[in-house]
């Protein structure tokens, strides 16, 4: 048996609960379907593509070991569970030390403590669970996306007599077809459309080269990204979207590889044949290879606008190579202009955001926030929540609008709670989020004095304001002028940091 190097395996474990004591005939047949659900998420086909993946059958299940990818453990989870819902599963993911090894038939697994505690997770949970590992937590706790929907379950002792914590991935709360902790689907009937979405959407079918989506966090921008990007696909654009918090830490550890990873973005889903590794040379930079992909295989296979819509783009900024990226945008916006009728012109780049750009790209020249159309989506105003609130047949506009200002994801959660007959007070709805917000603050002392002066009456600091704002805890135009986002944060920060 040879046996390779040591690396870090992103590990998701699950099988099926009572399989034992189905026939053999159900048995295969259980194991087959959830085989064939298994493989055909986007997950796994885009890290087997890679050569990043690294798939077990177990007998009644299959462990993943994703080598790249970090939150691929869990978008695979969250698509297994949603279209093999019929089937009795239990899941547990884990990030740990594995090690290659080949068996007696040569095929391709893994050894280490990395794939026994995902298992050990798994064991503790039930059919419909998605059990973490502290581990696992510590990097989806990085990703707003992701940690609205951690449950602590508790310290749990396993078979083998260890204690751990164990956290669970609760799925969205689906009523009345809403996600109160994500985007608002596509179809939803409680989508609110703000002036900003009209002309978010012009921008686009007007093929701007860049259109720049700003706006606190939890405001809207993912939907609204969503929507444009879908009305793209009816006129009959191609349409990609990269989301940047969906990239683990090895993917943004350079440019080289962060360029890799948005051709293979490219690639993966334009549906091409022609893979990114054949049009990229060591000799060239990663820059130079992502240019050379487009010209030479996507902008040469179709002549249909092209719409990139990039997610996030925040975490790019305190990268040392961000400046870089958003050189490379605003060079491509640039051609435009220099060469009205060559490929270039197809492209149109949409970015959200909600950090101060300015805070981090010193050189205007290398900066795509100051050029192409630049749009702010902001909180919901009175008559945008008396819209929503018609809808989930409330009339409790006044009351919401007066504690939460408007928060767009704050007005739907407690709007959900309202319409099943629950009460804002006996439900404490908003107390996992005001704990995350007190956590977060406490381990960043900048921001915890920054937050005591405002409630002071007095001024923050220019630096602290502006990550303030742009996480959705402080609203207005300059330092001199803020406040707390909302009544709800004001008393709650006031109660808990005074």
């Amino acid at each position: 048996m040879t046996v390779n190097l040591t690396e870090t395996g992103h590990v998701l474990f699950l099988d099926l609960v009572g399989y034992s004591l189905l026939s053999q005939e159900a048995q295969a047949a259980r194991v087959t379907e959830l085989l064939a659900c298994v493989r055909s998420t986007t997950a796994f086909q885009r890290a087997e593509q890679a050569g990043e993946l690294i798939p077990i059958a177990t007998g009644d299940g299959v462990a993943l070991v994703f080598l790249r990818y970090a939150l691929a453990p869990l978008t695979c989870a969250c698509e297994v569970r949603e279209k093999a819902a019929a089937l009795p599963l239990r899941m547990g993911i884990h990030v740990g030390p594995v090690t290659r090894v080949s068996d007696i038939n040569g095929a391709v697994s893994v050894t280490g403590s990395g794939i026994n505690t995902a298992k050990r997770i798994m064991d503790l949970a039930d059919a419909g669970q998605i059990f973490l590992s502290d581990a696992a937590v510590a990097l989806v706790r990085e990703h707003d996306a992701w940690k609205e929907r951690l449950e602590f379950v508790g310290e749990r002792d396993t078979k083998h007599g260890e204690r751990v914590r164990v956290w669970e991935l609760a799925p969205w709360i689906l009523i009345h077809g809403a996600t109160p902790g994500g985007a608002v689907p596509l179809t939803s009937e409680h989508y609110v459309v703000r002036a900003t979405d009209g002309q978010f959407h012009a921008a686009l079918q007007a093929q701007s080269a860049i259109v720049l989506l700003k706006g606190a966090r939890q405001v809207g921008k993912t939907s609204l990204l969503a929507r444009g990007l879908q009305a793209a696909r009816q006129r009959g654009a191609q349409v990609v979207i990269l989301d940047f918090q969906s990239l683990g830490s090895d993917v943004l550890a350079s440019a080289e590889s962060l360029y890799r990873a948005m051709a293979e973005s490219l690639c993966e889903q334009l549906d091409l044949d022609t893979l990114p590794e054949s049009h990229w040379s060591a000799s060239r930079s990663g820059a130079a290879n992502l240019e050379r992909y487009l010209r030479r295989v996507i902008f040469a296979v179709s002549e249909r606008p092209l719409v990139w819509g990039l997610d996030e783009a925040d975490r790019l900024f305190p990268l040392s190579f961000g400046s870089e990226v958003f050189g490379l945008l605003r060079s491509w916006h640039n051609r435009r202009t220099l060469d009205p009728e060559g490929p270039w012109s197809r492209l149109s780049v949409a970015i959200a955001y909600a950090t101060e750009a300015h805070l981090f790209i010193t050189d205007p020249n290398q900066s795509p926030f100051n050029v192409g159309v630049r749009l702010l989506l902001t909180d919901f105003t009175l008559s945008e929540v008396e819209q929503l609130a018609r809808r989930y047949q409330s009339d409790a506009t006044a009351a919401l609008y007066a504690l939460l200002s408007g928060h767009p994801y704050l007005t739907r959660r407690g709007l959900e709670v309202l319409a099943t007959g629950g009460t804002l007070e006996t439900t404490h709805v908003f107390d996992d989020h005001l704990e995350r917000l007190l956590f977060s603050l406490s381990q960043e002392p900048l921001l915890r004095e920054a937050i005591l002066r405002v409630l002071g009456g007095k001024t923050p600091s220019v630096d602290a304001f502006f990550r303030l704002r742009a996480a959705g805890v402080l609203f207005g135009e300059s330092a001199s002028e803020t406040r707390l986002r909302c009544l709800l944060y004001e008393n709650y920060l006031r109660k808990h940091l005074e």
